[in-house]
């Protein structure tokens, strides 16, 4: 189980440090057209984006959370596998 945890804050924590990695800019958006509803698989007509980062002072604060989400994760299981380690050996 904490295998898995760990596995999920690891994830977090990369997917959340790529974002706000300058890299992420050149990431496609899509979203927009899945939720206006014209996407579809088989889909013939392509859609380009050009993604240009902002120059207004906003804080990412999904990338930031999504971080920070992995940390915490990773700071639990470690914490719970020491506990774990030393309610053994007190036994």
């Amino acid at each position: 189980m904490l295998k898995y945890i760990s596995g999920l804050g690891y994830t977090l924590l990369i997917v959340g440090l790529g974002l706000l990695s300058p890299l992420a800019d050149l990431l496609p958006v899509e979203m927009a057209l899945l939720l206006s509803g014209d996407f579809t698989l088989f889909s013939t007509a392509h859609y380009y984006y050009r993604i240009v980062p902002s120059t207004d002072n906003t804080v990412p604060l999904i990338p930031i959370s999504l971080a920070l989400l992995g940390v915490l994760l990773l700071v639990a299981t470690w914490l719970l596998r020491r506990y774990r380690t030393h309610s053994r050996h007190d036994a």
